[in-house]
């Protein structure tokens, strides 16, 4: 986001400066308060499964019988957060008579207010968003080493025998690296020995007890705030098709519960003219809970910008080498000086 420090723009049209009762080619400049905008952000997993090539001979050669014996996909949820983001709210939207008021005056890219009067500070950096890089976790099996004589046979079971005897031994060299009787350099050589047999022998039982990868994903669901709701349906999800529709009847149903907190505040009993006047928000809030049948997923309370009123400020208020400052996500004044 780059800084947006607006001096003077002008809106001369005829029709605009009629409604406003101005002579045409005063010099304006239009501003936005916010509208806040909530999304529930939803993180979940696709987990597959694949069963390994010897899946069949896992109980004979390794005595498990905990395998995976055929491919699937499914989805399972693991986390909603409620977030806020401010928009210009064409409700809340003004002019100002630049004529009337020091030149200064600093909007985001948005069009929302942030300073206006002598000395405006900089826009704030923007934080940074966040992002799941989280990469499937998957183990490519390895092909088992084989003699000529096995790969001629073209025996499944005789492949899969082999493989097994190979884990084994495997588990041999490793209770003897452990019991010393192998000599190593250093611990550090030991500590790498260890780890390499113990990725391979993973690698080969997953030939017989299968594979499972998980990829997270992520999903944005808007929720509406503008009145109070109770027990309404969000989202639903899936274990085959993870986030869906509310009319999905396939998923289990995501409830939200809405309750607005909204401000009254007594406003001029003569509205200011246009240009005349600067407006801010007393901004409201917003207690937002999300849940399902038998688990409740998170509770947030969000200051609701549309939940309160603008109220209007005399121009002179920045008089005097005076600056305001407003906060870009309320609309509140954070400060005059």
């Amino acid at each position: 986001m780059k800084k947006y420090i607006t001096t003077i723009i002008f809106l001369a049209t005829c029709i605009a400066a009629a409604a406003a009762d101005i002579p045409q080619g005063t010099p304006l400049v239009r501003y936005s308060l916010p509208r806040t905008m909530v999304t529930a952000h939803v993180k979940y997993e696709r987990v597959e499964q694949q069963p390994g090539i010897f899946y069949q001979y896992a109980e004979r050669y390794l005595g498990n019988v905990n395998v995976i014996t055929e491919n699937n996909v499914q989805y399972r949820l693991v986390s909603v957060d409620i977030k806020a983001k401010a928009v210009a709210d064409s409700a809340k939207t003004y002019t100002l008579n630049i004529e009337k008021i020091l030149p200064d005056i600093v909007l985001n890219k948005k069009g929302i207010i942030f300073a206006i009067g002598s000395s405006c500070p900089p826009l704030p950096a923007p934080q940074k968003r966040e992002t799941d890089n989280a990469q499937a976790k998957k183990h490519e099996p390895l092909l088992p080493p084989l003699t000529e004589e096995q790969l001629r046979a073209g025996s499944m079971a005789k492949m899969a025998e082999s493989t097994a005897k190979l884990i084994y031994r495997l588990r041999e060299e490793r209770v003897n690296l452990i019991a010393g009787e192998t000599e190593v350099a250093d611990g550090e050589a030991l500590k790498t020995m260890l780890r390499k047999l113990d990725d391979t022998e993973k690698q080969l039982t997953d030939l017989f007890t299968g594979t499972t990868s998980v990829t997270c994903l992520n999903a944005e669901v808007p929720c509406n705030i503008e009145q109070d709701t109770k027990h309404s349906i969000l989202f639903r999800f899936s274990k085959y098709s993870g986030v869906t529709q509310p009319e999905d009847l396939a998923g289990e149903a995501v409830f939200i519960d809405v309750t607005a907190q909204k401000v009254n505040a007594t406003t001029p009993d003569k509205t200011p003219k246009i240009g005349e006047a600067i407006y801010y928000n007393i901004p409201g809030s917003a207690t937002i809970s999300v849940y399902t049948v038998d688990q409740k997923l998170v509770t947030k309370t969000v200051n609701a910008a549309q939940h309160g009123p603008a109220v209007p400020l005399p121009l002179n208020t920045i008089k005097d080498g005076k600056t305001i400052t407003y906060d870009v996500n309320t609309g509140a004044i954070i400060s005059i000086q």
